[in-house]
């Protein structure tokens, strides 16, 4: 039940009686949401269902290459959809565990490492069953700059993840919106300073590329989501925290990440093996 704006529990079965006995009852643990709030209902619930959606063709992937694995033996596009199958499995418990856990601190970070790792199997299969052209030998120089781009990439998304986790806590507080930079702990400044070290590594791989005559359109696609991140960062910064900039922000992490990690792996020259699409 709701009084004065906090939920309580009784303590055992009972039948209340028209005055409140404390000994009776006790504070609901898991949160403290007394006031209802449509919206932030409708984005768990929405959350939940994409989750679902999700794992349809997740689930149908593992059935296809179960198939390919008693057909052709094709044992890596197996074990990459079970990943993804088991990955997608431990997400949806581990959701529960964040919403049970009302927001603990350090579980957004592991639900974001294991997005990563579920979209990092599932293009292992893309590339796996991709079309994908042997170009030019990719120059060591080049190989070390996407690499270390992918691992920035990485490291960057999961300080935001934990940036985010902050704001939580300052939100909590109940201040003013437009104050919640200002009362960020130091991993803010960190991650805002490890964003020109990524801008930087981007413009490195730009004219190395560019020096080596090396394919550029995913080199070009890589610098405009790039872009894009710095823009909602800055917004965030200088805006007072917009709210529809926080998950973009966080999308334009992920999508740099998996297209990073899609230039390396995907890459033949980088050691990946693909089948061609006769073999499909």
């Amino acid at each position: 039940m709701i009084l004065n704006d906090t939920l309580w529990v009784a303590n055992e079965t009972m039948t209340a009686s028209v005055n409140f006995d404390r000994t009776l009852w006790h504070k609901y643990p898991k949160h403290n949401y007394a006031i209802f709030n449509a919206t932030h209902t409708w984005i768990e619930y929405i959350n939940r269902l994409a989750t679902v959606l999700l794992g349809i063709p997740v689930m149908l992937l593992f059935g296809a290459s179960v198939f390919r694995l008693i057909r052709k033996k094709d044992y890596y596009t197996f074990l990459w959809s079970g990943l993804a199958l088991l990955m997608l499995g431990f997400e949806a418990w581990l959701g529960k565990v964040v919403v049970d856990g009302n927001l603990k601190e350090h579980s957004i970070t592991y639900h974001m490492l294991g997005s990563l790792a579920l979209v990092a199997f599932i293009i292992m299969v893309i590339i796996r069953h991709g079309n994908i052209a042997r170009g030019k030998i990719t120059p060591p120089v080049v190989k070390i700059v996407w690499t270390t781009l992918l691992v920035f990439s990485f490291i960057q998304v999961m300080m935001g993840t934990q940036v985010r986790e902050r704001v939580d806590v300052v939100a909590k507080a109940g201040s003013e919106r437009g104050t919640w930079i200002d009362q960020l702990p130091a991993i803010f400044l960190v991650h805002r300073s490890f964003s020109i070290l990524v801008v930087i590594l981007c413009a490195v791989l730009y004219l190395q590329s560019k020096k080596h005559n090396q394919p550029m359109a995913m080199v070009k696609i890589l610098i405009a989501i790039l872009g894009l991140e710095v823009a909602a960062g800055v917004g965030l910064n200088y805006f007072g925290m917009p709210a529809f900039l926080q998950p973009t922000h966080l999308f334009l992490g992920v999508v740099l990440f998996a297209s990073s990690y899609y230039a390396v792996m995907g890459n033949k020259n980088f050691g990946q093996h693909t089948v061609n699409s006769n073999e499909v």
